[in-house]
């Protein structure tokens, strides 16, 4: 009589494996997909929620939250909501997002105290501002000592402050905005999202000489008299000064701005006249993938709570070229996405698409103009 054995031989095993090793590759990319596309609907999500607290701050004052100075400026709480908050369109809406806490810090105090307090601010994140697909919610280097050379804002800045990580806070007590350096800090919060404002607008105020410009017409004597905003530049002198150029042209809608976020100057959902479901409102900014967590992109080296700079600031009409002095190049000044397949976008009246990467250029300026009455065909969005 002959004895069976129970089991595997090697040939048998070896099939087994490879048949599972066939099997877990098929999976992993549709697990991945999946886990892709969970995270593509809570970055919509995130959009949504920075669209509808636009919304809210323009149905509060009647207008969009501005835009802010420049990307030196800290927001604060008592600088006001329209051309005199130095802080841009992420700070602004802090308090329709719940974080009203965030958003009143500062107020009301002084010196060390202020300063404390606005690094808190700069130093704060928010899940709704990052996209899960890029980058995990923490802080990310600040770099701005790159752009240090001999023509630079920021030579200028260090020469005032003697500090690469050199910010401008406004001192509610005195209604200054005080020459301070916020030393000591070499990271912050960033976004990945940012505001439709259609056209880059340069923020120097340019006088007699390169060091002659906003940096200039915003602090004199160590401080920048935020009261005298409030005054006719007859009131407040010499119409040939700094500060009253600075304040003049932001008395007028800049020439060829377009966009809805735009530096020192308000827009309400009226002037919106291409409609608000026509019009790009903000969406995911463009960073390079070799610099999601170094800082190193123009674009993505500031806190995302300061003023006008192409770190919370996207154009549908990039600058052409390449970076001159503060300006950004044509990758730094755009919108785009870490999702595979397209970019998502919030409109300004609260809905938030994906937008194919095949876009006609054409089509895509049409939807960050917000008054260019171009009939456009939006069957190609799928909208």
């Amino acid at each position: 009589m002959s004895k069976s054995r129970n089991g595997f031989t090697v040939i048998e095993l070896l099939i087994v494996i490879a048949i599972i090793a066939v099997i877990v590759s098929l999976t992993i990319p549709a697990v991945q997909a999946a886990r892709e596309a969970a995270r593509r609907t809570q970055c919509i999500n995130h959009l949504k929620q920075l669209a509808l607290a636009c919304l809210n701050h323009e149905s509060a004052v009647k207008f969009l939250p501005t835009a802010g100075w420049n990307p030196l400026t800290v927001g604060h709480p008592d600088a006001g909501t329209g051309v005199t908050q130095p802080g841009g369109w992420l700070y602004n809406i802090l308090p329709y997002l719940e974080q009203a806490g965030l958003y009143k810090n500062q107020a009301g105090l002084t010196g060390a105290a202020l300063k404390s307090a606005a690094l808190t601010v700069i130093q704060t994140p928010l899940a709704v501002m990052y996209c899960p697909s890029r980058r995990p919610v923490q802080l990310y280097p600040d770099v701005a000592d790159k752009y240090n050379n001999a023509a630079s804002t920021m030579a200028v800045v260090q020469s005032l402050f003697g500090s690469q990580d050199a910010v401008m806070v406004y001192d509610a007590s005195a209604t200054t905005l005080s020459a301070t350096a916020m030393t000591n800090f070499h990271a912050c919060a960033h976004s990945d999202y940012a505001g439709n404002g259609y056209a880059y607008q340069d923020y120097d105020f340019q006088g007699p000489s390169p060091a002659n410009d906003w940096i200039n017409a915003l602090i004199a004597g160590g401080s920048y008299k935020a009261a005298q905003w409030l005054q006719s530049p007859a009131a407040a002198g010499s119409a040939t000064t700094n500060l009253d150029r600075l304040r003049a042209q932001l008395s007028q809608t800049p020439a060829g701005e377009h966009g809805l976020f735009c530096y020192c100057y308000t827009i309400a959902l009226s002037d919106i006249t291409d409609g608000v479901s026509n019009t790009y409102l903000c969406g995911e900014k463009y960073v390079n993938t070799g610099n999601y967590l170094t800082g190193l992109d123009y674009g993505d080296d500031w806190c995302d709570y300061n003023g006008y700079d192409p770190d919370n600031i996207r154009f549908c009409d990039p600058v052409a070229g390449p970076p001159h002095e503060d300006e950004p190049g044509p990758l730094d000044s755009i919108f785009g996405s870490a999702h595979p397949s397209a970019c998502n976008m919030a409109f300004c009246d609260g809905s938030v698409h994906s937008i194919s990467y095949g876009i006609s250029a054409t089509l895509h300026d049409q939807l960050g103009n917000r008054n260019d009455g171009a009939a456009l065909d939006l069957t190609q969005l799928n909208l």
